[in-house]
């Protein structure tokens, strides 16, 4: 039960995110807040005083990791929040993972909008790339 909660959570937040990123390049902290949230309550309820402690940890150290990325801009807060609320319901190393994946894809992307001469300035909305990270990851674990 646990793990349908918190996979069903993970990937309703994927995907409003990127959505909104896709559409607005913007993803709303309210999206982020309520995975938080989400993960705090439910890491609590399953899994006690260790389960809130091992998801805040997770959560902060993604977010200390990738907030270098943003200072290099990198990756947007929006991403780098999002990646650390996604890791609080996750795990580190399983968010980890997963990021990788989709810093991949998105690399692979954006090589393919440069090739077909879009030019060297755009943003990629990375939120869709962490969904599709997060699938691949889940599908690999899972398999």
């Amino acid at each position: 039960m646990f793990e349908v909660l918190t996979y069903s959570i993970l990937f309703l937040t994927l995907l409003s995110a990127s959505v909104s990123d896709w559409k607005t390049g913007l993803i709303p902290n309210r999206i982020i807040l309520s995975a938080v949230v989400l993960a705090l309550a439910l890491n609590g309820y399953f899994k006690s005083f260790e389960g809130v402690r091992e998801s805040l940890l997770s959560g902060c150290f993604t977010l200390i990791l990738f907030f270098l990325f943003y200072l290099c801009k990198g990756l947007g807060a929006g991403d780098v929040k999002l990646m650390a609320a996604c890791s609080m319901l996750t795990g580190f190393w399983y968010g980890l993972g997963s990021v990788i994946i989709a810093s991949l894809l998105a690399a692979l992307y954006g090589m393919l909008i440069i090739g077909f001469g879009r030019g060297k300035q755009f943003k990629i909305p990375f939120s869709v790339f962490l969904m599709i990270g997060y699938i691949i990851y889940t599908l690999i674990m899972y398999h």
